[in-house]
């Protein structure tokens, strides 16, 4: 499977499949981002983008703007743009979050691999170990990367192979980089320590066994990486744990102290190098109207405006927005390609019905992160991030005295994600946003049932364990408010 095949599969899920010329130099400029064609930092001029994919510029213009909305683009001063430069925190981010999402794939395939696509997949892996004895950088890295998708391609998941292929979108320039040296460590003698972790994969999706197929994953990505040199996988740790006492069957883990051990213990094979590691000054994709209604309608399904299986129309979009039908229009199948929105035979979208299993993974994830980047909001310590919360509990304070549900939905959001992004995790924060857009009618199905009283007072206790430093007991606060059970909230910080 390659990323090309694997972002048309996405956009067919996602009901926003388009023959146009302009879908077309979108998914080729991704594709080139994941097979890591493109160097970070370099600048891509749609003129020449153009040429080099026979088709006009305004597609190639368009493709970018979306990339630049993605995050795997960055724009530049003069209006070019160019390949996003990662900061080291990024780059530590990214690893994490390929190991939550990663392993959670590999572990879903495991309930379900059949032994003709186990074979395909065996078959790849043999191809992959004979370029590597050959030192075939780019052979290898292809099929490595056709490794990987096909494992989580088994765990029958668009949505959560959409976010996957989304990490690689953005890093996969990155990745490349690491191959050579990962090759020539191949060649000095550490053929099996290298490679061992596929095989683990393999014989454990063989045997149904998912936690052994997920720490074999985390082992093939800690290959890369000290993880001791990550603050953030210490908070994914606590954060586990906190998101299991309110969810006792949870299948997200992060890797465990003896795995964080092992993988420091290993040689740091992912080099960075400082040409290519810079911090990262976004800047929003330039306002037109589709970027305008775009914002609009993910607003509102984050607040749950529209629940799960309702319609969405152009025309009443159109009506709410106060704009017309060509920009909304583009604007729903921008949306609609993130997977909050499905297409139905009859050509209409209507907000996505998720399967139990996705819905509860979703839900999972969404409570990891936001644990962790609340863990680490706290640590970073901020007087007017506690200043911009307080004036949030009394924004929703007034809405709950007027009684405006939507209102209340969306200040109480709004609280939650003031509260994640003053942590600085940029890369953590875009996929959360991700989250929050795929489970915003689905949450808002359960939110009711914290009561007037309960989200008042959950909110003053986050505060009060800010103004303390307490980083686990918020962690234990936003954990514990996603849950779907009646909850039981720590309130005693308050």
């Amino acid at each position: 499977m390659t990323p090309e095949s694997v972002s048309q599969d996405v956009a067919e899920v996602g009901g926003s499949v388009r023959s146009s010329v302009h879908e077309r130099a979108y998914r080729k400029l991704r594709t080139q981002l994941i097979e890591g064609q493109l160097t970070p930092g370099q600048t891509i001029l749609a003129k020449d983008m153009a040429e080099a994919m026979a088709m006009s510029v305004t597609p190639v213009r368009e493709a970018i703007q979306r990339l630049i909305g993605d995050g795997s683009l960055e724009p530049m001063p003069n209006g070019n743009a160019r390949v996003r430069l990662f900061s080291e925190t990024q780059l530590d981010e990214w690893w994490v979050l390929r190991t939550l999402l990663e392993s959670l794939a590999v572990a879903r395939a495991a309930e379900r691999v059949d032994p003709p696509r186990l074979a395909s997949i065996i078959a790849v892996n043999r191809q992959a170990n004979t370029q590597l004895d050959a030192a075939n950088v780019l052979e290898f890295g292809s099929l490595n990367r056709q490794f990987h998708f096909m494992c989580y391609a088994l765990a029958g998941s668009p949505v959560l192979s959409n976010m996957i292929d989304s990490l690689w979108e953005k890093a996969g320039p990155y990745i490349v980089m690491a191959i050579p040296t990962y090759v020539r460590a191949h060649a000095s003698g550490q053929p099996k320590q290298l490679m061992d972790p596929h095989d683990e994969i393999l014989t454990a999706l063989a045997q149904g066994d998912g936690s052994a197929a997920a720490m074999a994953l985390r082992r093939d990505i800690g290959m890369t990486i000290k993880w001791k040199s990550l603050p953030v996988a210490r908070l994914m740790q606590v954060a586990v744990a906190e998101v299991r006492a309110v969810r006792r069957d949870l299948r997200l883990i992060g890797p465990s102290s003896a795995e964080l051990e092992e993988a420091d213990s290993r040689p740091d094979i992912f080099q960075r190098s400082s040409s290519v590691v810079g911090s990262l000054s976004r800047t929003e994709r330039r306002v037109t109207a589709q970027s305008k209604a775009c914002r609009a309608i993910r607003d509102a399904l984050i607040a749950g405006r529209f629940m799960p299986g309702e319609h969405i129309t152009v025309r009443s979009l159109c009506e709410h927005l106060g704009l017309g039908a060509m920009p909304v229009r583009e604007a729903l199948r921008e949306v609609a390609s993130e997977g909050p929105l499905e297409k139905l035979e009859n050509g209409r979208l209507r907000v996505r019905l998720f399967s139990e299993a996705d819905r509860r993974d979703l839900l999972e994830l969404r409570a990891l992160l936001e644990a962790i980047a609340a863990g680490s909001a706290v640590q970073s310590a901020r007087p007017s991030l506690v200043e911009k919360l307080v004036m949030l509990r009394d924004k929703m304070a007034k809405a709950l005295i007027a009684g405006d549900s939507l209102r209340v939905r969306q200040a109480s959001h709004a609280f939650v994600e003031v509260l994640c992004k003053g942590a600085s995790l940029d890369l953590l924060t875009e996929v959360l946003g991700h989250v929050w857009l795929l489970t915003g009618p689905s949450v808002a199905l359960f939110r009711h049932e914290m009561g007037p009283d309960l989200l008042v007072a959950w909110q003053e206790a986050v505060i009060a364990a800010m103004r303390k430093g307490e980083v686990q007991t918020v962690m234990r606060l936003v954990a514990a408010r996603d849950a779907e059970e009646p909850l039981a909230l720590p309130l005693t910080a308050a």
